[in-house]
């Protein structure tokens, strides 16, 4: 059984476009930090900011965080939003937000 590819809104603030994208060789990438850094390189021309969601998000009650990956100087930096970001993003039906 093929399990259904990992899917990213990709906003490009410079054109002002945005799309969803699928992605099926993400799917060996668990939790929001694996995904996210993993877009974080695919885009890394790009300097994104990528919020990304693990599998129980929304789904799990201590599972609430959205974890956000970006490069600051060189650094990769991975940060946390709390509330309920993590839910919204899940139940829209995407993984991550780039």
């Amino acid at each position: 059984m093929e399990s259904e590819a990992k899917k990213a809104l990709v906003i490009d603030l410079e054109r002002k476009t945005g799309e969803v994208k699928s992605f099926k060789d993400l799917n060996r990438f668990v939790g929001g930090v694996g995904l996210g850094l993993k877009l974080l390189e695919h885009y890394q021309d790009q300097n994104p900011i990528v919020m990304s969601v693990g599998p129980l998000n929304g789904f799990f009650p201590f599972a609430s965080k959205t974890s956000v990956v970006l490069m600051d100087i060189g650094v990769v930096e991975d940060l946390y939003i709390g509330g309920n970001l993590s839910q919204r993003i899940r139940f829209s039906g995407i993984d991550s937000i780039v």
